[in-house]
């Protein structure tokens, strides 16, 4: 992994990283119940990211990132599960669509500490969501 690679933005760590803390650890099923969504996040919005999604492009910079071909991510209420490989990590997601551009926070969920902001749109079938931080800029165009 390059210099550059290590700084990408907390939330690509997690997704590349040993999985702190789940190693060996049994996820639960996406299915289990459904956390509220979060008051600043318009039910039209929460209601079109619920469900499984897979990385159709990742862009760090610009340029293909693939350390996270084959990631899926599985939304249920305000929990996001992003699995790559045999490896999960469960994330809290808050939208704020009433922002412009639109805003969204990935949060550790037993903390509630932000580790990821940035901007997303929902476009038909299509969730992209786009942050920055001093490892580079990356871009996830997730799809059904």
């Amino acid at each position: 992994m390059t210099q550059t690679m290590s700084k990408v933005i907390p939330f690509v760590l997690l997704l590349l990283l040993a999985g702190a803390g789940c190693a060996g650890k049994q996820i639960p099923p996406v299915a289990s119940p459904a956390v509220a969504a979060p008051p600043s996040a318009t039910v039209d919005d929460q209601a079109l990211v619920q469900g499984n999604w897979s990385v159709a492009k990742a862009e760090l910079d610009g340029r293909p990132f693939d350390q996270l071909a084959g990631a899926t991510f599985a939304i249920t209420g305000n929990t996001m599960v992003t699995k790559t490989g045999e490896k999960s990590e469960v994330t809290k997601l808050a939208l704020r669509p009433n922002t412009s551009p639109k805003e969204f926070d990935l949060m550790d969920p037993e903390s509630g500490a932000v580790v990821v902001k940035g901007t997303y749109t929902v476009e038909g079938d299509t969730f992209t969501m786009t942050w920055s931080d001093s490892g580079g800029r990356l871009m996830l165009a997730l799809k059904r």
